[in-house]
């Protein structure tokens, strides 16, 4: 079981220096599940309905991770020092399901660098383009950065309100 950290251990994951991105295993689904759950609840699930927080944390517990890996999702981890910071996932290699980086490792291009692996993967699978994403409002501007834009109004479904958003290539 690998780990995920909410707080700067004393080896300095946050100033280290190399990170490894690689592509998950099932031996990772605790480690990614306690990062999404806890940025999740942190950062976006404060404007939902009750629905929508217990739809959301059913969807990013270890066992729908688990469920996701077999089911044509592939994840990917970031690692400094050993710990887990960031994840993404893609789904049907077209739809980026999830995207998210520890609160100690934000700022330092893993969103981008986890992404441009995702995205190489599903490239190499024969998928070349578009790419798809539901963002959260809040990550709206995150997913413009990596170069997506808006495809559509807000939706909400499960008591989760999302942004359709495409790649512009």
């Amino acid at each position: 079981m690998r780990a995920y950290v909410r707080a700067e251990p004393p080896n300095s994951v946050a100033g280290a220096q190399v990170v490894n991105i690689r592509e998950a295993t099932n031996a990772d689904a605790a480690a990614i599940s306690e990062l999404t759950r806890d940025l999740t609840l942190k950062n976006i699930s404060h404007e939902f309905p009750l629905a929508g927080r217990l739809f959301l944390d059913n969807a990013l517990s270890a066992e729908q991770v688990r469920r996701n890996m077999q089911e044509n999702c592939r994840y990917h981890v970031c690692e400094k020092a050993g710990c887990i910071v960031g994840v993404v996932a893609m789904r049907a290699n077209r739809h980026l399901l999830k995207l998210f980086v520890a609160e100690i490792a934000q700022g330092q291009g893993i969103a981008r660098a986890l992404w441009t692996a995702a995205k190489q993967a599903c490239i190499r699978s024969g998928h070349r383009g578009p790419f798809t994403v539901s963002a959260a409002r809040g990550a709206e501007p995150v997913y413009r950065q990596l170069g997506f834009v808006r495809s559509g109004d807000e939706t909400t479904e499960n008591g989760v309100t999302r942004v359709p958003m495409h790649s512009a290539s």
